[in-house]
């Protein structure tokens, strides 16, 4: 999503109807998670980090639909899909982290 968002937020920003600051903005934000992600991924006990991981997790989840509830943009039906989209495959991953934690705990 970093990616994506940084690469091509200002061809997404007009289909969007997202400003492609927020766009760009969102993007860089992310890039400091992939790295936690990528370090938390080589721990030999990465359940420390999962709650941390997993509270971003939702945060981001709360951010998109409170963005989408404020006054702040007015995206098209399409950037209203877009944002519920990735909240809702974000929330997935965030579940599954969760999962995944408690049973390596248990074990």
């Amino acid at each position: 999503m970093a990616g994506l968002l940084l690469g091509a937020g200002a061809d997404l920003s007009p289909l969007l109807g997202l400003p492609q600051g927020l766009l760009t903005e969102a993007g860089l934000i992310l890039l400091p998670f992939v790295l936690l992600l990528a370090w938390t991924a080589t721990r030999p006990s990465p359940q420390r980090l999962a709650a941390l991981v997993v509270a971003i997790n939702v945060s981001w989840v709360a951010a998109s639909l409170l963005l989408l509830a404020g006054p702040w943009v007015s995206p098209t039906p399409l950037g209203t899909a877009f944002v519920l989209a990735q909240a809702g495959a974000v929330a997935v991953i965030a579940w599954l982290q969760h999962g995944a934690a408690r049973a390596f705990a248990a074990a």
